[in-house]
């Protein structure tokens, strides 16, 4: 014969026959949500192509040289 369980038996142990409920976010995945909520953010606020700019380049106006005229002539 088995012994019979008594409830002076049974309170001792109670707690740990209960399930214990699990008290992390996600059940452990937070930090990888973090993770892709700040991969989402590098890349809507980072720019991968930089905007494209037109630069005229022009060349200089060239430079008029002086000539020498003699100061009685003219």
């Amino acid at each position: 014969m088995t012994p019979r369980r008594t409830s002076t038996n049974q309170e001792p142990i109670a707690p740990l026959r209960e399930t214990i409920w699990n008290r992390h976010i996600l059940r452990g995945f937070g930090p990888l949500v973090v993770a892709l909520a700040l991969f989402v953010l590098m890349v809507v606020l980072v720019p991968t192509v930089a905007r494209e700019r037109e630069t005229v380049i022009e060349t200089p106006a060239p430079i008029p040289t002086a000539t020498a005229t003699p100061a009685g002539a003219g």
